[in-house]
């Protein structure tokens, strides 16, 4: 007959208010803030702010190729290749 192991208690589930829980996002929200002020804390890290004259490396750009996403221009070459993953060439 085999041994039946131990059950631990159910954790008591403690729910907090709507309120309580935007405290705690704002209070989370302004610690990283805090951190982004503070700037990197890495060995070698750059801690000057880019020029107001700097391009945006992230800011979207117009799509090349006469309007085409790269999903629309290359997206049919793409599943072509996909479907032929299986297939045995020779």
């Amino acid at each position: 007959m085999p041994h039946k192991l131990p059950t631990l208690p159910e954790p008591e589930i403690h729910h907090i208010s709507p309120a309580e829980a935007v405290e705690h996002i704002q209070a989370l929200l302004e610690a990283k803030q805090e951190r982004v002020r503070q700037g990197p804390t890495w060995p070698g890290a750059v801690t000057t702010q880019p020029s107001p004259d700097t391009p945006d490396p992230h800011a979207p750009t117009p799509a090349a190729g006469g309007g085409l996403s790269s999903e629309a221009a290359f997206g049919h070459a793409l599943a072509h290749e996909r479907g032929d993953q299986s297939k045995r060439k020779g």
